[in-house]
């Protein structure tokens, strides 16, 4: 999403006036988006993003372009037992996500 300070949607947004997309819009196709800076140098924006298991990646987010989660992606599915053998999600002494 790309929203102006007093949260209107900037008119230059990509997906302004397109049918089915919502305007404040600005990329798409991420998954669990972990991290946003901007390059000081460049100015580009930088996006790091946490997938499935060798999945992780840093994009760097273009107006428009769609980064392709979940069709494209270098991770895997994981298989295998739950790490906890407990079958809820917390335990005495942790807190509860």
């Amino acid at each position: 999403m790309r929203l102006n300070d007093d949260g209107s949607v900037p008119q230059d947004n990509p997906f302004v006036g397109k049918e089915g997309y919502r305007p404040e819009i600005y990329s798409l196709g991420h998954r669990s988006s972990m991290g946003l800076t901007q390059n000081p140098t460049t100015h580009e924006v930088w996006l790091s993003e946490m997938g499935p298991d060798g999945g992780d990646e840093i994009n760097v987010i273009r107006p428009g372009k769609n980064y392709g989660w979940p069709i494209v992606s270098m991770g895997r599915s994981y298989p295998g037992p739950w790490q906890s053998k407990k079958s809820e999600p917390t335990h005495e002494g942790f807190e509860p996500p």
